[in-house]
C-alpha cells in the first residue's frame, strides 16, 4: 500500500503550545502564496513531536523547488526571514524584561499570544527551505548536481561530498561558534589558574571571584543557546562544569587556535574549490540556494529558540497561579492560555492532550484529535518501518569523514550521561539541548533532515564527520553497538 503520510522530522522536548502554529498559521501562507493548502500532521506524545506530511503536500515540492530557485523570489524570502527573525528576537527581548508576576491574568495570556504571532510571521517564510529538502532533498540534489557534473568534465580527483559540502557551509560567525570560542576562552583561563579538577561548583565561587564572574556573564550571554523549545536554559554552575571540564584537557590551546583560524580557512577552501569546479551562473545559484538555505535555517532558528525561552518564563508564570503543572500547560496553544488562566480549560483535558494528541489541517479548518482518537489515527495512518532484512544503513553526507566506535542513541537532554569521548552519536534528529555530547562524538548519525538539518549545520561548525537521512538508523542500530560511519561515501556497518 502507498504511504499517505511521510514522516520528515520529529524532536522530543517540545510542546503544542510552541508549535501549534505551524498547523494553524503555515497553511494559510501556502494557501496565499501557491494556491493550496497543504495537509500537515503533528503527533505529540507527552513531550515527542512527530511531523507528518501528505502525500499530496510531498508530490508539490519539485513544484516549489522550482519557485525558490527563482532569483528574486529566494532574495524576498531571504530579506523577510532575516527581518521577522530581528523581529522575533526583539519581541522575546521585550518579554524577558517585563516583570510577568506584577501582570493581570489577560496582560500575560495577550504576552504569549503576542510571541506566538511574531513567530507565526517569521515561520510563513522560513519553513519553506527546510520543507523542500526534508522532502526530497531538492536544494540538496540541485547543488550536488551542479558539482559532479563539473567534477566530471573536469576529471576532478576530489570526492563530490567534499566539494558539496564546503561550498554549501555558510562562513557566518554563528551563535553555536561564538559560544564554543567563549567556553575555550573561558577552559583557557581555569587552566592558567589550576582550577583543581576535583573542585565544587561552592568551593569555586568562593575561591575565584573573577573566574566565577566571567561564567556567570558566559551564562547570560548564552542563556537560550542551547534551549531548544523546553529548556533546560544555561546555567551559571553548569557554565563552570563545561569550563572545567574541558580545561582537564592538554589540547584546548590548540583547539581555541583552531576555532579562530577555521572561518578564514572555510573561505579559502571555498575559493579553491569554485575555480576548481568553474561553474557556470546556473550552477553557482544551485549552490547559493543550497549555502543560503542554511544560512537562514540558522538565523531562524537562533529567533525561534529565544521565543521558546522567552515563552517558557509565560507558562511559568501561569503554572504558578493555575497550580497546573508545566508539561500539562505546554499542551494548550497561546491563544488558549486566558482560557486556562480563568479556569474554563483545565488540568484534566491538559492532561489527555499531553498524553497523545495529533494536530491536522486539510482544505476547510484544523483539527485536534486526543485520547482514543488520536492513538487511533496514528496507529491507521503512521506506519514503522520493517527494519529486519537491512544490511547496512545508506544517507546523505552533512559533513565527510570517516569514524568507527560505539553506538549511544541520544534524543533528548536526560539521555546525554550515556556519552562518552570518541562515541559515535546517533539521534532521530538532534536539537540544540545536545549539542554539548554533539561535541564529544566522533561520528553523527540521524534518521531524518537535510543540509538544513540542526545535525547538518552543527556537525559542519564543529568539525565532525555526519550522515543525514537514513530514516531508520534508532530502530536499525541499538546503544553498545560497534559500527564504522563512512560519512563520505553515505553509509554505516555494523562491526
Amino acid at each position: 500500500m502507498k504511504m499517505q503520510w511521510h514522516n520528515i522530522n520529529e524532536e522530543d522536548a517540545t510542546s503544542l503550545n510552541f508549535l501549534y502554529p505551524f498547523i494553524d498559521v503555515y497553511p494559510r501562507h501556502f494557501k496565499t502564496r501557491f494556491g493550496f493548502v497543504p495537509r500537515v500532521a503533528m503527533e505529540l506524545k507527552k513531550d515527542h513531536v512527530r511531523y507528518n506530511l501528505h502525500d499530496s503536500f510531498v508530490q508539490q515540492m519539485p513544484r516549489l523547488y522550482r519557485w525558490l530557485a527563482q532569483k528574486e523570489n529566494f532574495k524576498k524570502l531571504d530579506r523577510n526571514v532575516c527581518e521577522e527573525s530581528e523581529e522575533l528576537h526583539r519581541q522575546s527581548d521585550a518579554t524577558r524584561k517585563k516583570d510577568l508576576a506584577a501582570m493581570d491574568d489577560t496582560a500575560l495570556a495577550q504576552e504569549a499570544v503576542a510571541l506566538s504571532d511574531a513567530l507565526c510571521s517569521l515561520i510563513g517564510w522560513g519553513l519553506l527551505p527546510p520543507l523542500i529538502d526534508f522532502a526530497g532533498e531538492h536544494i540538496s540534489k540541485a547543488a550536488l548536481e551542479a558539482i559532479q557534473t563539473q567534477i566530471e568534465k573536469r576529471k576532478l580527483a576530489g570526492h563530490p561530498s567534499e566539494y558539496f559540502v564546503t561550498l554549501t557551509t555558510p562562513t557566518d560567525d554563528t551563535l553555536t561558534r561564538q559560544e564554543e570560542r567563549a567556553i575555550l576562552e573561558l577552559a583557557s583561563a581555569f587552566r592558567k589558574e589550576a582550577i583543581p579538577k576535583d573542585i565544587t561548583f561552592d568551593e569555586f565561587k568562593k575561591r575565584f571571584l573573577t573566574l566565577q564572574d566571567k561564567a556567570k556573564r558566559h551564562a547570560e550571554c548564552f542563556v537560550w543557546t542551547y534551549f531548544g523549545y523546553c529548556g533546560p536554559a544555561l546555567t551559571t554552575e553548569k557554565t563552570f562544569e563545561k569550563a572545567l571540564e574541558l580545561s582537564q584537557k592538554n589540547d584546548v590551546g590548540a583547539r581555541l587556535e583552531k576555532q579562530n583560524l577555521e572561518l578564514e580557512a572555510l573561505r579559502r577552501r571555498q575559493r579553491q574549490y569554485e575555480a576548481e569546479l568553474g561553474m557556470d551562473a546556473a550552477q553557482q545559484w544551485s549552490v547559493h540556494v543550497a549555502r543560503e538555505s542554511v544560512r537562514l535555517k540558522t538565523v531562524r532558528k537562533d529567533a525561534m529558540v529565544h521565543c521558546a525561552y522567552a515563552l517558557d518564563a509565560v507558562l511559568r508564570e501561569a503554572a504558578h497561579r493555575t497550580g497546573i503543572s508545566l508539561n500539562f500547560l505546554r499542551a494548550a496553544k497561546s491563544d488558549e492560555l486566558a482560557a486556562v488562566l480563568d479556569g474554563t480549560l483545565g488540568s484534566a483535558e491538559l492532561a489527555r492532550r499531553h498524553e497523545c494528541l495529533v494536530y491536522l489541517n486539510d482544505d476547510a479548518d484544523t483539527t485536534l484529535l486526543q485520547g482514543p482518537a488520536a492513538y487511533a489515527f496514528c496507529k491507521e495512518q503512521f506506519k514503522e518501518p520493517d527494519v529486519s532484512a537491512e544490511k547496512h544503513l545508506v544517507g546523505q553526507c552533512a559533513r565527510p569523514g570517516k569514524a568507527t566506535g560505539r553506538v549511544i542513541i541520544i534524543d533528548k537532554a536526560e539521555q546525554m550521561h550515556k556519552m562518552q569521548d570518541g562515541d559515535i552519536l546517533v539521534s532521530i534528529a538532534t536539537t540544540p539541548e545536545i549539542v554539548p555530547v554533539m561535541k564529544r562524538a566522533s561520528a553523527i548519525v540521524t534518521e531524518i533532515g537535510g543540509i538544513t538539518s540542526h545535525a547538518a549545520i552543527v556537525s559542519r561548525e564543529l568539525g565532525i564527520p555526519c550522515l543525514i537521512g537514513t530514516k531508520i538508523a534508532t530502530k536499525w542500530l541499538k546503544d553498545g553497538d560497534q559500527v564504522e560511519v563512512d560519512a563520505t561515501n553515505g553509509t554505516v556497518r555494523k562491526l
